[in-house]
C-alpha cells in the first residue's frame, strides 16, 4: 500500500511539471509587464513634476477624495 502511494505521488509531481513551468513563465511575464508600467509611470511623474517647477498642484474636492480613497492607508 505504501509503495503504491509513493508511486502515485511521484507521478503527480512529474505530471504537474508542465503546469508549474507554465505558471512560472506566466508569473515572470506579469512581473516584467508590471515593472515596465511602473517604470513608465515613474518617468511620467518625473516629467510632470519638472513642468510644475515647485508650484503646488490644485485639486478639487472630488479629486482629493478619489486620491485619498486610492491610497493604501485610505
Amino acid at each position: 500500500m505504501e509503495l503504491e502511494k509513493a508511486r502515485y505521488d511521484r507521478r503527480m509531481t512529474a505530471d504537474s511539471l508542465p503546469l508549474r513551468l507554465l505558471l512560472a513563465t506566466l508569473a515572470g511575464w506579469v512581473n516584467r509587464r508590471q515593472q515596465h508600467v511602473i517604470d513608465y509611470l515613474v518617468e511620467e511623474n518625473r516629467a510632470l513634476r519638472e513642468q510644475l517647477r515647485g508650484r503646488r498642484v490644485r485639486l478639487s474636492d472630488d479629486q482629493r477624495r478619489l486620491s485619498f480613497a486610492k491610497t493604501p492607508s485610505g
